[in-house]
């Protein structure tokens, strides 16, 4: 029972390391979509878009933006600069067996919600 425990505490402590922006899947698979925007604006405006949409962040690093949509979903946002004032970035939305069967990709939502957050800026 014990090393049952310990096997699960373990796995949460690696939930909770950023992910590596250079071995995330979505950045590896995915080309980016590229902002003409410095990183650290492109970083609060991401930051705002995942609120507005009732995120609950998990991780918030520069390069790093992770949280739960209310509907269950996992949200990761990767950005990248691209040199000044270019930022590149990434959206893998995740389903997840809490959020059940309604859940769908929502990386075009999540992606039109910062391009709005951006217009407000």
């Amino acid at each position: 029972m014990a090393l049952l425990m310990a096997g699960c505490a373990t796995g949460r402590q690696s939930a909770s390391r950023p992910a590596d922006i250079d071995t995330a899947r979505v950045v590896a698979k995915t080309p980016p979509t590229v902002f003409r925007q410095p990183l650290s604006l492109m970083h609060a405006v991401v930051l705002e878009a995942m609120e507005s949409m009732g995120c609950r962040l998990s991780l918030d690093t520069t390069s790093h933006l992770k949280g739960r949509l209310p509907t269950g979903e996992i949200v990761d946002v990767f950005l990248k600069s691209a040199g000044e004032p270019e930022t590149q970035l990434w959206v893998d939305t995740t389903k997840t067996f809490v959020g059940g069967a309604w859940q769908t990709s929502r990386n075009q939502e999540v992606l039109n919600s910062i391009r709005h957050a951006l217009d407000r800026q």
